[in-house]
């Protein structure tokens, strides 16, 4: 998992209940959690408090096809892609769009 915490996006791993199992440093910073210790282990939803995210995870669980969607987090616009994995994992890209439109 060592690509993960030094990629430009932020990469979220989530069970098949929807559990945080793993979180990289940049999704850290972008969805403002203090602390991998805090996030992983925990629901997504008890973690980050949003409608658009949750229905993008189970839209693409549902259908087993990539779902994009845009979200705020403390008013910083955030993108993510909800991948479906073949274990019935779930990996979570995320971007900061304010950063993107600035590119």
């Amino acid at each position: 998992m060592a690509w993960i915490d030094v990629a430009s996006q932020g990469w979220l791993m989530l069970t098949p209940t929807f559990d945080i199992a793993y979180i990289s440093i940049k999704a850290e910073r972008l969805l403002q959690i203090t602390g991998k210790k805090f996030a992983q282990g925990h629901s997504l939803s008890h973690i980050i408090k949003s409608t658009l995210l949750n229905d993008a995870i189970r839209e693409a669980r549902q259908q087993q096809l990539p779902e994009r969607v845009e979200f705020d987090v403390n008013n910083i616009p955030v993108e993510a892609y909800v991948h479906t994995d073949i274990e019935e994992c779930l990996l979570i890209w995320l971007s900061n769009r304010r950063s993107m439109e600035t590119q």
